[in-house]
């Protein structure tokens, strides 16, 4: 039997992970921030990304995988570099203090965490779905049903509403429905989204819906404007990642000149939006201020299990109850003491810790790595990525192959790629499932009519 070079970088991959897990177990849970110990986690991070990239040989790096994998990275590695700069590593955390002494553990936490991805996404898929007869979808009710949720989140003061959230100079507006219209409105543009490219794919001589995409970008630039930029990405990367997969590859160099410009081009509309017109930057790692902010609870996460333990799950249901509108309110109400999300919990376990004054308390996140550990420990953090590489590999390979449900997926993914690292590990999910069931329904109905 001839092994293949692939099979030997996924099996070199899985040794590193084997050995990055013995290592954190073999490091105390609480003890002084050892930049050595920092430095071989780095290492072990940049080693594991260049086999990674190496087996997989991709064509195009515009992807949820590199997306995905840079944010990680920047979220999870970029911090401890400052540790001996005070000022500075008390800066990309907001001037809230760190639980230092977890600091060791949380990186090679991390570095697990990322391992585990991308073995996930090395696993050979067997499934060789193949559209052979590949049909165009109608998307007229895809179309009628965003511009009237356009005009339903204008109406009910949604981009004034955002407005509010993030620049102190607008008096405060009430969210009403807004929100909840908006996560209708994401799922039903990534549901058109990837209809329409399906459809331009399956058949080259079908005519893209520019009403739809026009509707589409002017509702981008005006939640941009608003300040609400996950949002934004959540409409444009979409198109950008499904555009490249099935049209354009995009080349490394390419994909980097377009990171940088974005990292800088979002940097921009921070200042922009809280009305703080000054540009200096005192080190360029305030570029990822908003990415920064929420690594302290890598740490902060292990200071919170020694004290109450797991959740075992309780901290990811209501973001699963999410994926039907308005439900996590009801089933909060209905329980009230149900445990909230690892934002929530840990953010309010901070401020305890710390004693912090009302008027400083204010949203401090997440990361998923955090959110799964909270829940699970050491083996949810491992299975649960693997599992989510395994998930990005399998619909990208039958998105390649024109499976309908797999693009429409895809594309919900691609617009959370960079928010998920500083989110819930669930949290994509209320998109997926929305998107799926409109996309359903967009081909029920035009099954009906025909009948």
């Amino acid at each position: 039997m001839v092994v293949s070079r692939v099979q030997i970088l996924r099996v070199s991959l899985s040794v590193l992970l084997c050995l990055t897990i013995m290592v954190y177990l073999f490091i105390p849970v609480k003890g002084e921030v050892s930049l050595s110990l920092f430095y071989v986690c780095f290492s072990l991070m940049l080693l594991s990304n260049f086999i990674y990239f190496k087996a997989k040989q991709k064509q195009n790096y515009l992807d949820f995988d590199t997306l995905f994998i840079l944010v990680y990275c920047l979220v999870g590695f970029s911090t401890t570099f400052l540790y001996h700069d005070e000022d500075l590593f008390r800066a990309v955390f907001l001037g809230f203090q760190i639980p230092e002494e977890y600091v060791n553990k949380g990186n090679f936490l991390a570095l697990i965490g990322l391992q585990s991805y991308l073995v996930g996404n090395l696993v050979l898929i067997k499934d060789e779905f193949v559209s052979t007869d590949p049909k165009v979808f109608k998307t007229t009710p895809l179309v009628i049903v965003i511009i009237l949720l356009i005009l339903v989140f204008i109406a009910s003061g949604g981009v004034s509403y955002y407005r509010s959230e993030y620049n102190d100079a607008v008096a405060d507006q009430e969210a009403g429905i807004a929100k909840h219209i908006l996560i209708l409105l994401i799922a039903a543009a990534t549901a058109l989204i990837g209809t329409e490219l399906y459809n331009k794919k399956a058949s080259a001589s079908y005519h893209i819906s520019w009403l739809a995409f026009s509707a589409l970008f002017l509702l981008a630039g005006m939640l941009l404007w608003a300040g609400n930029r996950t949002a934004t990405s959540q409409l444009i990367l979409p198109v950008l990642g499904l555009y490249t997969l099935l049209f354009k590859n995009i080349s490394f160099k390419k994909f980097i000149l377009f990171a940088f410009s974005g990292i800088v081009f979002m940097w921009f509309i921070q200042r922009m939006r809280t009305s703080d017109q000054s540009l200096d930057l005192s080190n360029p790692i305030m570029l990822i201020l908003d990415l920064t902010i929420p690594v302290r609870n890598t740490y902060t996460v292990f200071q919170y299990v020694d004290s109450h333990g797991f959740t075992y799950g309780e901290s990811m249901l209501l973001g699963v109850s999410g994926v039907v509108p308005l439900m996590p309110s009801l089933v909060k109400s209905i329980f009230p003491d149900l445990q909230d999300g690892s934002a929530e919990v840990l953010t309010a376990f901070t401020f305890e810790d710390l004693n912090t004054p009302e008027e400083f308390r204010i949203g401090l996140g997440t990361t998923i790595i955090a959110d799964i550990y909270l829940s699970f420990g050491l083996l949810g953090s491992i299975f649960l990525m693997f599992g989510l590489g395994l998930y990005i590999n399998k619909i990208t390979q039958r998105s390649l192959s024109l499976d309908y449900y797999a693009i429409i997926m895809l594309g919900t993914m691609l617009g959370n790629a960079i928010f998920i690292v500083r989110a819930g590990y669930v949290h994509p999910l209320r998109f997926v499932v929305l998107a799926l069931v409109l996309a359903y329904l967009n081909r029920l109905i035009q099954s009906s009519w025909k009948r």
